[in-house]
């Protein structure tokens, strides 16, 4: 058995040596062109069903969600990410559309997603349309946002009191902060900045175990600022 293992061997590293890899170029150009392929296909399953977004599947089954999920503003998202590799005016065309379904989302002041909500959405769209109604939308997402902060404890409340926690801050909020960032530059607003660097910093303090690795929700006591869970 050794002495047959000892011959394939060099035969195994002779045909891989020997097989031809495909150009980079092309396994990316056929992954987009697939992507857009699905796209499409679920853009248009939705396309009567008036506020609805996709969700996920289950058995098979297309889950939708409306503009109150935090993953709202994944799909329009998507839909313009293709979009900047393509310019076909029918992924344009449901970029928009798809991204008009979660423009409410501006109004939310329940949780910490307004960034995933928003710049997901009318970010990219901004970005490769600058669209100015797109802008204003989240200039009203980012007022929504930065009233979750809060001065004393310095950081953005992602989720409501509960009987569990009394102001908990989870990781992903991080990701929520490109948003103020991006909104501060463009409309000179220097508190969007301010808020996204404390929350950072507090962050920064408390959420990493000694091993760098961090904890999903740290919750802190709302009369000392300190974590309490």
């Amino acid at each position: 058995m050794i002495a047959i293992c000892a011959f394939l061997m060099p035969l195994a590293f002779v045909s891989c040596g020997g097989a031809k890899q495909e150009p980079m170029e092309l396994v990316i150009e056929r992954g987009l062109a697939n992507s857009k392929q699905q796209a499409l296909l679920m853009a248009k399953s939705l396309e009567d069903k008036d506020g609805e977004l996709p969700r996920t599947f289950e058995d098979s089954i297309l889950k939708t969600c409306n503009y109150r999920a935090w993953i709202s503003g994944f799909f329009p998202g998507t839909l313009w990410y293709l979009f900047s590799v393509d310019s076909d005016k029918e992924l344009l065309s449901y970029a928009q559309m798809y991204t008009e379904r979660v423009e409410e989302a501006k109004h939310v002041t329940t949780n910490h997603d307004l960034g995933f909500m928003l710049n997901c959405s009318f970010g990219n769209g901004y970005r490769l349309t600058g669209n100015e109604q797109y802008l204003d939308v989240m200039k009203t997402g980012a007022q929504s946002l930065a009233s979750r902060f809060n001065p004393n404890m310095q950081l953005i409340k992602s989720w409501e009191t509960s009987k569990k926690w009394q102001y908990p801050v989870i990781i992903d909020n991080m990701m929520n902060l490109e948003f103020l960032c991006f909104m501060a530059k463009e409309t000179g607003v220097v508190n969007y900045l301010d808020i996204a660097n404390q929350h950072a910093q507090k962050t920064l303090i408390n959420h990493f175990r000694p091993d760098y690795s961090c904890y999903h929700v740290v919750s802190y006591d709302t009369i000392t600022g300190m974590p309490h869970f």
